[in-house]
């Protein structure tokens, strides 16, 4: 219509009417540009919202999984510290055989944090956000990055460096048998030697203190990562409850 317009305008020479026409285009043009880009910010926003979203799903992950690691692990370390306690007098009188074999079942197992931290690393490096991100948001979760990093080289540290320890199974103290309780594995322990033998074999006495102090080291990493995890889910908007700090170690 616009086209036909100026075509006869022009055959006519009425040049306002032309100028005119070449305005009507240009601002029509002008208005679906902007209308364009205002689409656009539109879905980039939305786009930067859900990653947002889903690094608050993320942080919320991490602080359940620090708080249920630190009550696993304190118990993990009470059947440490109860075998050391035991081991002090080396006399199977008070039922230390029996703990003895319960303990280290659990023990059995090496401790890790699961750290959840793909949705910050995508919201941070992917250039499809740089521009959504306020620098006050950019700082905090730059932050907290850091810290989930650092949290979870430590956890694969610990983990890498327990499989490179003497394992349980190797240790010619234990003996296995099956056994038809699912609930503690099938595999169950038995002593191979008498219990004052075990008690001061040396293999046995430095892989306990290993999963002991290793366990605390990952205590220590738990808390970090609740404290950023909590102090993140803050910054941006989001209530969380208060928990009690964890019961010291006897």
């Amino acid at each position: 219509m616009i086209l036909r317009r100026l075509t006869i305008h022009v055959k006519e020479q009425n040049w306002f009417a032309v100028a005119l026409d070449f305005v009507i285009v240009i601002f029509g043009i002008l208005i679906a540009f902007q209308i364009t880009n205002w689409r656009e910010a539109q879905q980039d926003n939305l786009i930067y919202e859900q990653a947002r979203t889903r690094v608050i799903e993320e942080a919320k992950a991490n602080l359940i999984e620090s708080q249920n690691f630190t009550k696993r692990a304190v118990i993990y370390q009470n059947f440490a510290f109860e075998i050391f306690e035991d081991f002090a007098s080396c006399t199977e009188d008070t039922g230390a055989k029996e703990r003895l074999l319960r303990n280290m079942q659990p023990l059995r197992f090496i401790l890790g944090i699961d750290v959840r931290k793909d949705a910050i690393n995508l919201l941070l490096t992917s250039d499809e956000f740089f521009d959504n991100i306020s620098p006050e948001d950019r700082t905090v979760l730059s932050v907290y990055a850091g810290t989930i990093a650092t949290s979870s080289a430590n956890s694969k540290f610990v983990e890498n460096f327990s499989l490179t320890r003497p394992q349980l199974q190797d240790n010619p103290v234990f003996g296995r048998t099956i056994e038809g309780d699912n609930m503690r594995g099938l595999v169950a322990l038995t002593l191979d030697v008498s219990y004052q033998q075990a008690c001061k074999d040396k293999a046995l006495n430095d892989l306990i203190f290993d999963r002991f102090e290793l366990s605390n080291y990952l205590i220590v990493q738990a808390e970090h990562l609740n404290q950023a995890s909590r102090e993140l889910l803050v910054q941006l908007g989001v209530s969380v409850p208060e928990t009690s700090n964890r019961e010291e170690q006897p």
